[in-house]
């Protein structure tokens, strides 16, 4: 950026000596009526001038525009890099990102989804070169940060679920980011009965899940289904699947769809409520953003035993193959769309 705020004398001519300054009635006690001696005044505004205009360089190397015309934008600048290492709490949203919180630490708190607003990345402003904010994800909910016009990491936006956190720089046209996180991030959803099991997607490559779960209802199977407004709405159409599996009498099972509700992950219908059918399942769920020709995707094997005393082992795949773009979410469901129990572990890979 730049500063007009410059040097006077920067060249040092006519100034009287630092010793003389020092010792000097008019500078100790102020000046008097008469004659103005020259280089008094020549080292007063010397001396000045520098710290200005060392203060206005150092806040245009910052990404300020500053000016003398512009009193409070100065009055702005100093006080954002005074203000650095404040941290500001929110606990509930939506939540815009300020100029002041340039360089410092927004925290949130909510079990809850929170919408973020980053304003757009400017050459001009506050949201130029220079600006970073560190956010933190606390809460249970997941926080989607969506710039205005700009991008981040070269998409629409971004997500940070419980425990996360991130960076974020400015190149005065569109954001970048250094990522923060525990290795691995594990947290334990459950689901009781008449219910779904939701759970959020970590902002990395892949989500790993592995417990169990069951259906609660005869002759229902279960299904894996993804979300892209943080679990509000559960997209139950345009998945492609294949599922194969083998029971220990040798007989196959499984099956495929290429326009399904979700992904299949037991395919024997005869599964139920029953004591001991329960399922063992292990996947890796892949969220894989924008791409045109899927958006999400996961594969995984379960295993599980019947009343009957038969044991399934069942390899399954699927992708959502519709509109919807950067999932955050995932549940299983029977084929009703809920009435499961389930125990599972969730790691951010």
């Amino acid at each position: 950026m730049t500063t007009n705020i410059l040097r006077f004398d920067p060249n040092g001519v006519n100034l009287m000596s630092d010793p003389d300054y020092l010792s000097d009635s008019q500078r100790t006690d102020g000046v008097v009526p008469g004659i103005a001696v020259s280089a008094l005044h020549n080292k007063l505004f010397y001396q000045t001038s520098a710290m200005a205009a060392a203060l206005g360089q150092a806040l245009s190397d910052y990404g300020y525009t500053i000016s003398d015309a512009d009193y409070a934008g100065i009055v702005t600048a100093i006080s954002n890099q005074i203000q650095q290492g404040k941290i500001r709490a929110v606990t509930s949203g939506p939540d815009t990102i300020l100029a002041a919180d340039r360089n410092n630490v927004v925290t949130y708190t909510s079990g809850s989804s929170i919408a973020v607003t980053l304003p757009q990345a400017t050459a001009t402003g506050d949201f130029g070169y220079a600006f970073s904010v560190t956010l933190i994800n606390e809460g249970s909910g997941v926080v989607t940060v969506t710039p205005t016009t700009s991008t981040i990491d070269g998409a629409a936006s971004l997500t940070l679920s419980a425990n996360q956190s991130i960076t974020i720089f400015s190149n005065n046209t569109n954001y970048f980011t250094a990522r923060g996180r525990a290795n691995p991030i594990t947290r334990n959803v459950t689901a009781s009965a008449a219910a779904s099991c939701p759970f959020a997607l970590g902002t990395g490559p892949a989500t790993l899940v592995y417990g169990w779960s069951k259906v609660n209802t005869d002759n229902r199977n279960q299904f894996l289904q993804f979300s892209s407004d943080g679990g509000s709405n559960y997209l139950a159409a345009n998945y492609r699947y294949s599922s194969t599996g083998r029971n220990d009498g040798g007989t196959g099972t499984g099956g495929s769809s290429t326009s399904a509700a979700g992904i299949l992950l037991n395919s024997d219908t005869t599964m139920g409520s029953d004591t001991g059918e329960y399922m063992g399942l292990l996947g890796i769920i892949f969220p894989l953003g924008t791409t045109s020709t899927l958006k999400a995707g996961a594969v995984g094997v379960c295993i599980t035993q019947t009343t009957a005393g038969v044991v399934i082992v069942n390899v399954w795949g699927g992708i959502y193959t519709g509109t919807a773009a950067n999932m955050n979410y995932a549940r299983l469901v029977d084929t009703a769309g809920g009435n499961v129990t389930s125990n599972l572990t969730i790691q951010d890979l």
